[in-house]
């Protein structure tokens, strides 16, 4: 995950999602017993109340304990949010890694009919890299040696991948992604 900072986007975290749902159901007794309807009214109150409903996700980065970043939602379908909380305490805004090079690429097709994925990269020698193949559940489908021709790229893609959606990462030599292109397959 990137967030934005007053000095440009922070460098990419490693993100632990964490998706809540709670909500605090009221009952009311008396002496062991639930409360009569007669006191309920009285106070405007009701048994089964559903109260402190909070559905969210919380994106948690290693080596912090609070959340990098935490999205509020107003139901449980979590498809509108209400809140979004940023922390930007201690964002790093530029990698410990040499990123001053420049460099582009391009994926085609996308989408992918066939077997073969092209990414064309400019700027970059990749061609001693290896790459992984992930779904966007985060499982390695696919990894392979790279095989470049002048800066083109071919990648085989395993028959076995049904459509869908599919992330390509280009790892440094400590498995690192440096490239991230999403695609999908139809056929």
């Amino acid at each position: 995950m990137k967030l934005y900072t007053p000095n440009g986007p922070s460098i990419a975290y490693d993100v632990l999602i964490d998706k809540i749902s709670q909500f605090a159901i009221d009952s009311f007794y008396l002496n062991g017993v639930p409360a009569p309807p007669l006191i309920l009214n009285a106070f405007g109150i009701s048994q089964g109340q559903v109260t402190d409903i909070n559905n969210r996700y919380n994106f948690y980065r290693k080596g912090s304990y609070s959340y990098l970043m935490s999205v509020a939602y107003e139901s449980n379908n979590f498809t509108t949010p209400v809140n979004i909380f940023v922390n930007t305490d201690d964002l790093n805004t530029t990698s410990t890694s040499d990123e001053s090079e420049s460099f582009s690429t391009v994926l085609y097709p996308n989408p992918l009919s066939g077997q073969q994925l092209n990414l064309i990269v400019t700027g970059k020698d990749v061609s001693k890299l290896k790459y992984s193949i992930i779904d966007l559940t985060g499982r390695t489908l696919q990894t392979g040696q790279i095989i470049d021709h002048n800066g083109s790229i071919g990648i085989n893609l395993d028959a076995s991948l049904q459509n869908g959606h599919y992330i390509l990462n280009v790892l440094d030599p400590i498995n690192q992604p440096i490239i991230t292109e999403q695609f999908t397959i139809a056929r």
